[in-house]
């Protein structure tokens, strides 16, 4: 089995072109949204609870802040009120969070799980495998940025989180460009089994002019639809429980 999942940081306005492009190919998408971001464009209230009809909402902080930099109270707040927020929009529960910047402690999974949140997605890359459960919450991976990073960028990744494997992947795949690195992986995740993970930013995209690449992203994950099984992050914890 091999399962296809994706998520998006920030809840910036452009989530919604981002949206669009999602469900016009049939792609599932977890948004993470933060209440407040400096600097930055974000959805209002009813943009969100539009985006919510189709897509999953998690949280993202409050105020959009790096955790490590935070006393503990300050940041247990920060992860106990996000959830609050976005439930307070969509009305329903939020069983997911994600760290601003993928900065964290193991003493953040704690408090995540304390607050009552499922799953708890990382920004580790180049990664095939199903969420791991620590301490009663699934802790979850992810394939590859929809952003162009150099390989000093992938290296320092897999080294920060001790996964050697990662940069073996990457020294295999990593030589034909974002949609052919996305593309091998892609397959070869289709052979082996696991979780196929994209993520990344709308404001990124713009930034870099990169919607023609996550186009054909998609394109690549519709012409193998019927070798994956779609779902949102908060799904993919519930299969990972099983």
């Amino acid at each position: 089995m091999t399962y296809l999942t994706t998520s998006w940081d920030d809840g910036h306005a452009l989530d919604m072109k981002l949206a669009a492009m999602l469900a016009r190919h049939g792609v599932p998408g977890t948004f993470y949204v933060p209440r407040q971001c400096e600097g930055r464009a974000l959805l209002g209230r009813d943009e969100l609870q539009q985006l919510a009809q189709g897509f999953e909402l998690g949280a993202h902080t409050l105020h959009h802040p790096r955790l490590t930099t935070l006393p503990d109270r300050e940041a247990d707040s920060e992860i106990r009120g996000s959830r609050q927020y976005v439930e307070d929009i969509t009305g329903r529960e939020c069983r997911v969070f994600a760290p601003p910047g993928g900065r964290f402690k193991q003493a953040h999974v704690r408090m995540a799980a304390e607050a009552g949140f499922r799953g708890f997605r990382t920004t580790e890359l180049l990664d095939y495998g199903m969420p791991r459960w620590r301490g009663g919450i699934a802790v979850l991976p992810t394939t590859l940025q929809a952003h162009v990073h150099p390989a000093a960028g992938y290296w320092r990744n897999a080294i920060r989180r001790m996964r050697l494997g990662h940069l073996l992947t990457w020294l295999r795949y990593g030589q034909g460009g974002l949609v052919g690195l996305f593309r091998s992986l892609l397959d070869r995740a289709i052979v082996q089994g696991g979780v196929v993970h994209l993520w990344g930013h709308s404001w990124e995209i713009e930034e870099h002019r990169a919607w023609p690449l996550l186009e054909t992203m998609l394109m690549e994950i519709n012409e193998r639809r019927s070798q994956l099984r779609f779902v949102a992050n908060s799904e993919l914890c519930r299969e990972a429980a099983r």
